[in-house]
């Protein structure tokens, strides 16, 4: 498995393509919400921008704000996958 993390400063247009509100995502059906952590169910691009602006806004300006985290595990080690298989593959990579 490849996993990849970079700090980035163009966070919303960022967000807004994860979740599929970007005119670029060419297949927004295809996007499962694994894990919102500690955010209200289902937030939309800019929900979740407001909520990391909030928090942020107690700190001094950070310039990229946000940290792009992609997990690349194999096809053949992911077909059979569930939900629950993709949540237990990121808390394992959070650890």
């Amino acid at each position: 498995m490849i996993a990849k993390a970079k700090a980035i400063s163009h966070g919303i247009n960022d967000i807004r393509y994860i979740t599929g509100e970007s005119h670029n995502k060419k297949h927004p059906e295809k996007i499962y919400r694994i894990l919102d952590n500690m955010m209200p169910s289902e937030p939309d691009a800019m929900g979740v921008w407001n909520s990391m602006q909030l928090t942020l806004s107690r700190f001094r300006p950070v310039k990229n704000s946000v940290i792009r985290i992609e997990l690349s595990p194999s096809p053949e080690h992911t077909k059979d996958f569930t939900i629950e298989d993709w949540q237990k593959l990121w808390q394992d990579f959070a650890k």
